[in-house]
């Protein structure tokens, strides 16, 4: 038993060094490289922002666009048929500064249309999208005018949480980011948000036209960037904190919970297989890394079986360890070990449950 124990942890720590520190070092040095090569322009970028009844959430976003060192040529605002006072708000906040507030016409809603209908108006190379309820740093803005021209660039996005017990959920979020840096290092991306995307307006005209973008009401972002790996675009993905933009978890439990029916349904109607096979290696894994610990904590001596736990527990801080001091999650990073020991349970509850649960975003139920 002492050596099949062994022979788990050094095939554990191989997979673990090798895909997610091996991917993660990959990408690092490709975001460190430099070169010449054109950069994005401010005065050659507009900011679209779709929202929905957002008065209670967009003071921070405003707050941040307020206090922001530089600025793009123009913002953007695309009303969702809201029934707020969020309209008046934006006035309020950015007097002085150029913007525009568009409504989408009756008959079409959703935030993709709302997309769709934010960039129409845009007269500038590039568009970057972000979500009603972020904010960020003031010296954000003059970050991204550091990135090279790309079709497509993912930013990051940070997910705040109020208590320990939000800030637990959110590890789904932190690992998959993890996983999704790690595959960017040695192949290419699965995921990115569309709360914080850049990308040429030319290149995202082209893709909604050749795609089925638009045939389910969520997945602006998964979608659209399948839509540009389809048409062999150039993708960049980036993960530093001075590019990304922060937004709060949910703090209810059903709408942590409908958040994550929706991002399922995305990865099961988006068709990359890579993705899914992913998925479906990691859920695979994370069972029989279960059965496992299950079956050695029957036959090892209490002390052996301790020891056990702890150079597991060692493997994991170790291999995350980089990635979660530089997003600044460290305090995350502690239970690390606890998350990956339930993963298969909480991933279990999430796909039975999408088969009986319609999510729900704003109120609208979600077509998938």
């Amino acid at each position: 038993m002492t050596y099949f124990v062994l022979i788990y942890i050094l095939t554990y720590t191989f997979l673990l060094i090798t895909f997610l520190l091996g991917g993660y070092s990959r990408l690092k040095r490709k975001n460190m490289e430099k070169g010449n090569y054109n950069k994005i322009k401010l005065e050659d970028l507009t900011v679209v922002i779709p929202f929905r009844n957002e008065e209670n959430r967009l003071k921070g976003l405003l707050s941040s666009i307020q206090n922001s060192e530089s600025h793009p040529i123009s913002y953007i605002f695309v009303d969702d048929h809201s029934l707020d006072q969020s309209q008046s708000l934006i006035h309020k906040y950015l007097q002085g500064l150029k913007f525009e507030i568009v409504k989408l016409p009756k008959g079409t809603f959703g935030k993709k249309r709302a997309l769709e209908k934010g960039i129409s108006i845009v007269k500038t190379n590039y568009v970057l999208t972000l979500d009603a309820d972020v904010v960020f740093e003031t010296n954000y803005l003059n970050e991204l005018s550091n990135l090279k021209e790309c079709d497509l660039t993912i930013l990051p996005v940070q997910y705040e949480h109020k208590n320990y017990f939000n800030g637990f959920l959110q590890q789904d979020v932190v690992l998959a980011s993890l996983m999704n840096v790690a595959i960017s290092g040695w192949k290419r991306p699965v995921l990115c948000s569309g709360a914080n995307l850049l990308f040429s307006k030319e290149s995202y005209l082209k893709c909604i036209k050749n795609s089925n973008y638009f045939d389910l009401d969520s997945g602006d972002d998964v979608f659209l960037m399948r839509a540009f790996q389809q048409e062999n675009l150039l993708i960049d993905v980036h993960y530093k904190n001075k590019l990304s933009v922060s937004t709060s978890i949910p703090e209810e439990i059903t709408d942590f919970f409908h958040q994550r029916l929706r991002w399922i349904g995305k990865s099961k109607k988006v068709g990359d297989k890579l993705s899914n096979v992913l998925a479906f290696s990691q859920f695979f894994l994370s069972v029989v890394n279960w059965l496992i610990i299950i079956t050695l904590f029957t036959y090892l001596q209490l002390n052996q079986f301790i020891t056990f736990l702890i150079l597991k527990n060692a493997v994991e801080w170790a291999c995350t360890f980089s990635y979660y001091r530089d997003i600044n999650k460290l305090n995350l990073w502690v239970l690390v070990p606890i998350y990956i020991l339930l993963l298969p349970l909480t991933n279990l509850i999430i796909i039975v449950s999408s088969f009986f649960v319609k999510p729900r975003w704003k109120n609208r139920l979600i077509v998938q």
